[in-house]
């Protein structure tokens, strides 16, 4: 196991699913001999599951890490002092738990950016709980974006295994998301995308965009938007030689969505609601554009079911191999 890449893997929520699914993933990743995984959470969470799942853990300094080889199914864990036992109740919503989310992140993300991880992915958040806490978010992709300082634009990629759907908006009020459709946002969407999808390996992505409004305006019957930015924005595309048809009806890309490499959506529901609807919960969340390999899950953290010991690993699962390019 010494020298495989090492995976980051933020334990979400600490009240939500996000610490028990990390560790049946990570053991899973080790098992399987497909990772080194490194959980990123507080000591008080962590260790409270390992104990209940069985799962062997050891606390590592990060300086020695590189050095040490890992004993068999020993999940290799980093703390962050940012959660306390006071705060610690599974199902409960808190600025606590939506506070130390964030700093799992942060951390989980700096070990990629120095090198101790190759990828990052993120169990899930409760938006409820950061906002809480006073942190303005609106989904790891922004906060991403907000983090890093980049002037590049970070957006979400829905991949499932037959599908894959990339959004213009996000956590947003419809209202807010549709003052964000602007012409340069969707032209920078469109080439994330592209260059996201061949990265995966399709050499010539065919991309499928779907109009703001029902039929995507029907000729202007039902609104301006398509003719006034989507359009220009796709034919901005196409001048850099992107492969893009659209604007479309959202109904009629999906019903044909086997024709893309990806779907092009304007706003969240837009998107996520035929995803969840076609595949479930099996959908790799990535944040494309960051310049990092980042992932997360299509599900919220589950704060009904937090601490039953009952969660499905299996989605964070896959999308912890999604990142490294490993078989399930």
């Amino acid at each position: 196991m010494n020298g495989l890449a090492n995976i980051a893997i933020s334990v979400g929520d600490p009240n939500g699913i996000g610490p028990e699914i990390a560790l049946k993933s990570a053991e899973r990743l080790a098992l399987g001999n497909r990772a080194r995984p490194l959980i990123v959470g507080s000591r008080i969470v962590v260790d409270f599951y390992a104990s209940a799942l069985g799962i062997r853990t050891a606390w590592q300094d990060l300086s020695e890490l590189s050095k040490r080889r890992r004993k068999n199914l020993e999940i290799d864990c980093v703390h962050v002092d940012c959660f306390h036992s006071t705060d610690f109740s599974p199902g409960v919503c808190s600025a606590a738990s939506g506070r130390a989310c964030i700093r799992y992140l942060e951390a989980a993300v700096r070990l990629q950016q120095i090198g101790t991880a190759r990828a990052t992915v993120a169990a899930p958040h409760n938006e409820t709980a950061i906002r809480a806490a006073g942190i303005e978010f609106s989904g790891y992709p922004s906060y991403l974006q907000k983090m890093l300082g980049d002037e590049s634009e970070v957006f979400l990629l829905l991949v499932s295994d037959k599908t894959r759907v990339c959004h213009v908006t996000l956590h947003l009020s419809l209202r807010e998301a549709l003052e964000r459709v602007t012409k340069s946002r969707v032209e920078a969407c469109l080439i994330v995308a592209d260059e996201a999808i061949r990265k995966m390996g399709v050499e010539a992505p065919r991309l499928g965009v779907a109009g703001l409004n029902p039929h995507a305006s029907e000729g202007g019957l039902f609104g301006s938007e398509e003719s006034n930015i989507i359009v220009p924005a796709i034919e901005r595309a196409r001048d850099r030689g992107i492969d893009v048809v659209g604007p479309l009806g959202a109904d009629m890309l999906f019903s044909t969505r086997e024709e893309f490499d990806v779907i092009i959506v304007m706003f969240h529901d837009q998107g996520h609601a035929p995803m969840k609807a076609l595949y479930g919960r099996n959908t790799i969340a990535l944040s494309v554009g960051a310049g990092l390999t980042f992932a997360s899950v299509g599900h919220g953290s589950a704060p009904d079911i937090a601490g039953d010991l009952t969660a499905d690993p299996v989605p964070l699962y896959r999308a912890c191999c999604g990142v490294l390019g490993v078989d399930i």
